[in-house]
């Protein structure tokens, strides 16, 4: 299994990631009001940073806007499912 998460930024702008971060592994987040949470370190994660690599921060997951709908590849996530094993 392999799970993600996908961010509403603003109107036209998504934050899309792993539920995991190359720091705390595949722990995952979760959201506590509007904030998006580490489950393992606790640390609330910046809204405007989902979909960018670094820090406690979900991998990025690669994805397109095809006819105004989120399409992302198999391949894409074939990719990193070793990270949740």
């Amino acid at each position: 299994m392999v799970r993600f998460i996908v961010i509403k930024k603003s109107e036209n702008a998504y934050g899309v990631g792993f539920d995991a971060c190359d720091i705390c592994g595949a722990s995952g987040y979760y959201q506590r009001g509007n904030q998006v949470v580490c489950i393992l370190c606790d640390v609330v994660m910046n809204i405007a940073t989902i979909g960018f690599s670094g820090g406690c921060n979900p991998v990025p997951l690669k994805y397109e806007i095809i006819d105004g709908n989120m399409v992302i590849r198999p391949a894409n996530l074939e990719a990193e499912k070793n990270r949740f094993k």
